[in-house]
C-alpha cells in the first residue's frame, strides 16, 4: 500500500485497527469509518490537497543546483500555508520523490520532521512512492509513524475511499533515481480488481510517473513505459474521471477520452525557470472537481490558476 500517516491524535486507533485487518481491508484509511467523526464533523470530505516532488534531502541547507529554491523551505512554506488556510481540509496527498535523489535515510529522517506539523495539526497524509524513492528506507525510517500494514503485488498501492470519489494510489517507482516508471502486470491487474469493486462512486487515479500521450514529446522519455495498458485499464471504466501525476515538474491540464489528466507542479524544485512551484488545491462536486494552483511565489503568472473540471458520462 502507499504510505498512510494518520494525524497523531488518531494513529494509536488506527494502528490497532489495521493490525487487526486482513487482506485489502488493511489498505484503506476511509473517511465514513475509520475517522468519520473528524471527517465529517471537523473536515470538508471535498477539498484535498495535492502535492507532488518535495524531493527533500538531508541537507537542509541544499537547494537547486545553485537556483536558490531550498526544498526544506519550500516545504515549510508550503505547511505554513495550509495549516494557516486550508486546516479544514480531508487530507494531503504527497505523489511522489519525497526524497531527493537516492531515497536516502537521512533524507526520511528529515521528511518525518517536516511531517510532523502537519501531522499535529490534523492532517491524514498519504504517500505514494516516486523514481527517487525507495520502498525499503522509506519505511524503515517511519515504520513508527505508520499503521501496520504489508506491501500488496509487490508494489505501495491503495484506495482511500472519500465521500464522492475513491483515490486509487499507484506504485510506478522501477529503478531507484531512474527516470521512467512502470506498472507492471500484477499492478494493472489489481487496480482493475480494485476499480470493478467501486463502481458506485467516481475514481481518480493517482501515480507518479506521467502517462505518455504524445502530445508533449518532450516529457514522454520520462513517462510510463506501460502507459498503453493503463490506457486500456482505465478507459473502459467509465467511472475513472482523472488520473494525477507529478514526475515532469510540469504544471498542466489535459485529456484523453474525455479523462483529466492532471500535471501537479513540483513542490521542491524546478527543471524550467518558468514553471511554478507549488501546490493544488482541490475541490470536488458530483459531477467534477476544481482545481487551483497555489504557488509559492504569489506573484507567479499561474498563480491563481483555476479550473473547473466536468466528469465524462
Amino acid at each position: 500500500m502507499p504510505i498512510h500517516l494518520p494525524p497523531i491524535s488518531r494513529r494509536k486507533l488506527l494502528a490497532q485497527s489495521l493490525s487487526a485487518s486482513a487482506g485489502f481491508a488493511a489498505l484503506s484509511l476511509v473517511p465514513g469509518s475509520l475517522y468519520s467523526e473528524e471527517t465529517t464533523e471537523k473536515r470538508d470530505a471535498a477539498n484535498w490537497l495535492l502535492w507532488s516532488d518535495p524531493h527533500i534531502d538531508k541537507n537542509r541547507e541544499r537547494d537547486n543546483k545553485g537556483t536558490g529554491f531550498y526544498m526544506y523551505k519550500n516545504f515549510i512554506a508550503a505547511t505554513k500555508e495550509v495549516i494557516e488556510k486550508k486546516k479544514g481540509a480531508a487530507g494531503i496527498f504527497i505523489n511522489g520523490d519525497c526524497a531527493n535523489q537516492y531515497g536516502l535515510r537521512p533524507d526520511y529522517k528529515v521528511l518525518a520532521e517536516l511531517l510532523e506539523p502537519l501531522s499535529k495539526a490534523g492532517f491524514a497524509i498519504h504517500m505514494t512512492m516516486g523514481n527517487h524513492d525507495h520502498r525499503g528506507r522509506f519505511l524503515d525510517v517511519l515504520k513508527d509513524r505508520l499503521p501496520n500494514n504489508k506491501p500488496r503485488v509487490g508494489r505501495r498501492v491503495g484506495v482511500v475511499e472519500a465521500k464522492d470519489v475513491n483515490w486509487f494510489l499507484l506504485d510506478t517507482l522501477k529503478t531507484v533515481n531512474g527516470t521512467p516508471g512502470a506498472m507492471g502486470k500484477k499492478q494493472l491487474a489489481w487496480l482493475q480488481e480494485e476499480l470493478d469493486k467501486r463502481k458506485e462512486k467516481p475514481a481518480i487515479v493517482m501515480l507518479h510517473h506521467n502517462p505518455k500521450t504524445g502530445k508533449d514529446k518532450k516529457f514522454d522519455g520520462w513517462g510510463l513505459i506501460d502507459t498503453d495498458d493503463l490506457f486500456a485499464a482505465v478507459k473502459p471504466r467509465k467511472h475513472v474521471k482523472a488520473m494525477i501525476f507529478g514526475h515532469t515538474h510540469h504544471w498542466g491540464l489535459d485529456q484523453v477520452d474525455d479523462i483529466h489528466l492532471i500535471n501537479l507542479p513540483a513542490l521542491g524544485r524546478i527543471f524550467q525557470k518558468d514553471e511554478p512551484l507549488g501546490w493544488v488545491d482541490a475541490t470536488l462536486r458530483s459531477d467534477g472537481m476544481t482545481v487551483e494552483l497555489r504557488a509559492l511565489d504569489t506573484k507567479h503568472k499561474a498563480h491563481g490558476d483555476k479550473h473547473d473540471l466536468k466528469w465524462r458520462t
